[in-house]
Formats: structure tokens, sequence, C-alpha cells
């Protein structure tokens, strides 16, 4: 027999791996983005676009011109269905940039529907593809490895690291901006 409250079940559960990232300051993230190759346009696109929306890298994957209107960025989460619009002169005061100006960047002489989008045709993509999560995930570690910076405690941060740090930016700013871009 078993004592009064003893659950069977959590005697067979893993423990849980705690992955302990680290943060992404300012000055990190700008390193980064400077050793980006200039024949990735498309990850600069996304780290801008994941530093002023501050969302989370499926949705930037996601987001379409179509997705603009009312000068507004509207946006669907994948993760939690949470419906956003974020205007389009939200600006990022650390970087000097409205989500307006980080949307034309992404404009470009390709034809494509995504704001994150292949410039040139690959082995694997065409001009004008979305890029997917693994692609932008994968050239964001290429670039991170690239600048020279060690982290010394935890794993070097990943592009999902830019969310946490959009959000220490806009809490800088002042308490309403962090609302605007994470509900």
């Amino acid at each position: 027999m078993f004592p009064p409250g003893f659950n069977p079940a959590q005697a067979t559960k893993q423990p849980r791996n705690r992955v302990n990232r680290q943060r992404l300051s300012l000055p990190e993230w700008q390193a980064i983005f400077d050793s980006v190759s200039r024949r990735q346009p498309y990850l600069k696109c996304g780290m801008l676009l994941a530093l002023v929306t501050g969302q989370r890298l499926g949705d930037i994957c996601n987001l379409k011109f179509s997705d603009i209107w009312d000068d507004m960025l509207h946006i669907t989460q994948e993760k939690t269905g949470s419906k956003l619009a974020i205007p389009l002169n939200l600006k990022c005061d650390a970087l000097n940039i409205t989500l307006r100006e980080v949307i034309s960047q992404c404009r470009d002489a390709v034809v494509s529907k995504y704001l994150v989008h292949y410039r040139h045709t690959t082995s694997q993509a065409n001009r004008g593809d979305q890029v997917s999560a693994n692609t932008l995930t994968t050239a964001f570690k290429k670039a991170r490895e690239k600048c020279g910076i060690k982290w010394e405690q935890g794993t070097a941060p990943t592009f999902h690291e830019q969310r946490s740090l959009s959000e220490r930016l806009y809490r800088e700013q002042g308490s309403g901006y962090a609302k605007v871009v994470r509900p």
C-alpha cells in the first residue's frame, strides 16, 4: 500500500533540466548584428523585428506585408493565439528606430509576401521565399560565434533572448512601452 497523498506518477517523471541561457545585452546584440554577413540580409531584418516588436521567432518568420494596415502591424501569436496590433510609430529608443523604418528595410526589390525573406535563390530556397525559424536560428548562432564574444556561464544567448532584451529596453523607456509589445 501507498501512504495517503503519494503520487506514483511522480516517481516515474524525468527530472527537468533547466537551461541557463545567458542574457543578451545591447552591446552584445549590436556586435552580433554588425557581424551578420551581407549575404544574409534576412537575419538583420529578423533581428531588428525581434528587438523592436519583442515577438517570438515563429511569429517573426510568419509576418507578412499584408499584416500591415491602419498604421499597425497586426500579429496573431502562434503560441497563444493572442492578437496584437503594434503601431508602426513604435520606437525603440536604444536603436533610434521605429517599426515603420524596420519594415521599410524589409522591403526590397524582391517580390515577397513575407517581411523576413530570401533575397537570393539558394540550393534550398527561392528569392522571396519565407525564411524558416530553423534557418534564422542557425544564422543567428553563426553570427554570434563570428562576433567573437565569449559567454562565461550557462549557454550562449539564442535568437529568443532578443525577446527578453526587447522587454528590458522598453521597460527602460517607460512602463507603457513594454505593454505595447508584450500583452
